[in-house]
């Protein structure tokens, strides 16, 4: 992606975008005056919607209700040029001091995202490919410690009907052979260092490409992390599978999991022994996650196969 520079609403916003020239002049501050009736996903500070990019001057909102209405719309038009966006206003990183300590200048949230994206992409995860970010401050730089004003972030939107959670609970016949596809998937995620820090199985998606994973804003990678990072992410998934799914099937998990990251890291699959050690842990970092548990987590206890 090549670097950009442009002015939104009076403030400098700098990026990368791999958009072409056209996308440069007025793109950023199009889709930051965007005011859609209904978004994706609406939390303070952060709003993430549909764009149709078709027209990289004149950007336009796409509604829908759920994930299938949109993959409709794809579907029914396949000449648009589809893009998720997410805008960040205020504030500082959630992971200021990691970031300061780590890697030095602050990032903004859409820069870290991008950057990550394009991180596990070349560590061999399914995700959404970054097509731009633009980041400001409310002095119009990128300095270090300072609080943005504000952030875009622009990727590829991939069409999909459910995510791994629906498919989960509905006791669809697809859904234990994709729950050790993703084994593997997060063997590797692990085994190269990276670790996804929110990874519930409403952010793993089925697209037409496959097994997806979402929401990479505060994943991380680290020469040497620290297990309990692994552990929370599958405690994650573990706290957000139906409690339908038989014992059985969350031990397969551990297991594919389990040889996919032991060969990254040992040169071979992790024991039954080895293994054994990680259930408590993962049990008591669960336990933990269900103490606030998000919307598409389950509330209740776990199934006691720790």
């Amino acid at each position: 992606m090549k670097s950009v520079e442009v002015i939104v609403e009076g403030a400098k916003f700098r990026g990368r975008s791999g958009l072409g020239e056209q996308a440069e002049s007025g793109l950023a501050g199009a889709l930051w005056a965007l005011r859609p009736s209904r978004y994706l996903r609406r939390v303070p500070n952060r709003e993430t919607l549909l764009v149709d990019i078709t027209d990289l001057k004149q950007p336009v909102h796409v509604d829908g209700a759920d994930p299938a209405s949109l993959a409709d719309f794809a579907d029914k038009n396949p000449q648009k040029r589809l893009a998720v966006l997410k805008r960040h206003r205020g504030g500082a990183s959630r992971d200021a001091w990691f970031e300061m300590l780590h890697r030095g200048p602050l990032r903004s949230p859409a820069r870290r995202e991008a950057e990550n994206l394009a991180g596990l992409a070349l560590a061999g995860v399914s995700v959404p490919a970054p097509l731009a970010y633009w980041e400001s401050s409310p002095r119009g730089l990128t300095a270090p410690g300072s609080r943005f004003w504000g952030s875009l972030l622009l990727m590829e939107y991939l069409p999909h009907r459910e995510t791994l959670h629906d498919l989960v609970w509905a006791g669809d016949s697809r859904a234990r052979p994709l729950l050790g596809e993703l084994a593997g998937i997060v063997g590797d995620m692990h085994g190269a260092g990276w670790y996804h820090r929110d990874l519930y199985m409403e952010h793993v998606i089925l697209s037409e490409r496959g097994l997806a994973i979402l929401d990479a804003g505060r994943a991380r990678q680290q020469a040497r992390p620290l297990a309990r990072w692994f552990e929370k992410d599958l405690a994650a998934l573990w706290t957000s599978r139906s409690p339908k799914l038989p014992k059985r099937a969350n031990m397969q998990f551990l297991y594919r999991w389990g040889q996919t990251f032991g060969m990254h890291t040992l040169g071979r699959g992790l024991t039954v022994d080895e293994l054994r050690c990680w259930l408590p842990r993962i049990g008591r970092r669960g336990k933990k996650l269900l103490a606030h548990a998000p919307r598409h987590v389950h509330a209740d206890p776990p199934a006691k196969d720790e």
